[in-house]
């Protein structure tokens, strides 16, 4: 049975290398995933008080008639 030769293909110097992401750039991406949390939990809260709202007007309004 012959033996098999593979070859590793490596970068070539000055090539595009795979590189692992840097503390900061992980952090930012940690950073702006929360920011996008905070803001839909925004969005819920605000849309929750307008329903709420909505609802206690037309109550007040039913009551009154």
């Amino acid at each position: 049975m012959p033996a098999t030769i593979t070859a590793i293909p490596t970068p070539l110097a000055g090539g595009p290398a795979v590189r692992r992401p840097t503390r900061t750039e992980t952090f930012s991406e940690v950073r702006e995933a929360t920011h996008r949390r905070i803001l839909t939990a925004s969005a819920l809260v605000v849309g929750l008080a307008a329903v709420t709202a909505f609802t206690l007007a037309v109550i007040a309004v039913v009551v009154a008639s």
